[in-house]
């Protein structure tokens, strides 16, 4: 009753803003409004293209504004028109014309006329956002190839430091279009018919709560039933087939609930904007983060020291799988600035700070587990050594490897 009565006014207003969202696309699809502004843009961009003095700026520039109008024309193709659908309906209840169009009563012939005839100029507006679409596609793929001729040219000549301040604003304020882009393609994946929406939203409910409640209470349940099992048995064997049934769950089943949630969004059609990049960072997210959880887990067992591979105490444990998790996001914001290259075109002074900063993020996290590596040799006395199953010599082997790449 009190879960009902919480998500109730929830739901209303989650209610509210796909009906606003989907009378918005309505709209503005009845309207016709928009293809003329669409050719304009793809004249804009073949002039552009014609132009073999093009700088990288008026490239980055063209292909922003048309990927919006290639992305509007692609909601209008999916959904269709509303009027369309309501006339093909009419037309079903006609049932199929017979092939002696004599033989049919006038008033019924006249009437399939009349509604063939709506239904044609109903479909205008989606051929013409089909032929727009295919247009700026076509338009898009010729802009990539000059800007990845550009950008090689730039990568071979060297870039932008990112100790600029200069490539510090760049960022800022290139970032902040971004947001802005991805806000309002984040608001086209809720617009659609009310009833598609509906049904798009109560799956990526079932799905985001699925994998909600795998993550926060499976996952530790699990946990907790094999360390309680590892404890209450003696046989050797069976301890080790244990063992190893716990370190495949301890992947398996976060992934399972992850990609749950990324097929929430999917189901949203949240994966599918800005030409599939999001899609791909939704995809390598729970890999990444996951991943790297677990081999800060296997590794550092926080919770059981008997499982440890590495001999230091549960503090540090614990600290090392935090920056294990770091490396794991750091994955994901690197995949973040390649997917963002991809969608928005950023300058290359914009690039050099966002590459830096993730550089940095990956130097922090694994200069500190370099650190923590090497703590086992000064906890040595703290820590049983039957507990680590990697020797110090091997281990102060690998956390200087990791300083030197570091550096």
């Amino acid at each position: 009753m009190f879960l009902g009565k919480a998500l109730g006014p929830f739901l209303a207003v989650i209610g509210l803003v796909l009906l606003s969202f989907a009378v918005q696309a309505q709209d503005a699809q009845q309207s016709g409004v928009g293809v003329e502004a669409w050719g304009q843009t793809a004249l804009e961009a073949e002039r552009v293209l014609n132009n073999p003095a093009a700088t990288d700026a008026e490239l980055d520039a063209v292909r922003a504004r048309i990927a919006i109008d290639r992305s509007q024309a692609r909601t209008i193709v999916e959904t269709g028109s509303v009027e369309a659908r309501a006339l093909r309906a009419q037309l079903e209840v006609l049932g199929p014309a017979p092939d002696d169009p004599a033989s049919e009563p006038e008033p019924l012939r006249k009437q399939r006329e009349e509604l063939s005839l709506a239904l044609a100029k109903a479909d205008v507006p989606v051929v013409q956002a089909e032929m727009a679409f295919r247009r700026a596609d076509t338009l898009i793929k010729e802009l990539d190839h000059r800007i990845r001729g550009l950008n090689n040219t730039q990568l071979l000549s060297g870039g932008p430091s990112p100790l600029l301040p200069t490539a510090w604003v760049a960022a800022a304020t290139e970032g902040l279009e971004m947001l802005k882009v991805a806000t309002w393609t984040t608001g086209q994946a809720f617009t659609g018919p009310v009833d598609q929406l509906v049904q798009r939203l109560f799956r990526a409910i079932l799905l985001i709560a699925g994998g909600t409640f795998i993550l926060v209470v499976g996952y530790r349940g699990m946990l907790r039933r094999f360390e309680t099992t590892l404890i209450d048995t003696p046989h050797k064997a069976r301890r080790a087939a244990l063992i190893g049934a716990s370190y495949a769950a301890r992947f398996v089943v976060p992934a399972i609930g992850g990609y749950l949630i990324v097929g929430g969004l999917f189901a949203l059609g949240i994966g599918t904007m800005a030409e599939d990049t999001v899609g791909a960072v939704l995809i390598l997210t729970p890999f990444a983060v996951i991943g790297a959880h677990w081999l800060g887990t296997v590794a550092f067992a926080p919770s059981a020291p008997a499982l440890r591979f590495v001999t230091v105490s549960d503090e540090t444990a614990r600290a090392g799988r935090r920056y294990c998790d770091g490396l794991g996001w750091t994955l994901v914001a690197g995949a973040v600035v390649e997917a963002a290259k991809q969608a928005f075109r950023f300058t290359p002074e914009a690039l050099s700070v966002f590459a830096a900063i993730v550089v940095l993020m990956g130097s922090f996290f694994l200069w500190n587990l370099a650190k923590v590596l090497l703590l086992a040799k000064d906890q040595a006395e703290e820590v049983p050594a039957r507990d680590g199953l990697l020797s110090q010599s091997v281990l102060n082997a690998i956390a200087r490897l990791m300083q030197l790449s570091v550096v």
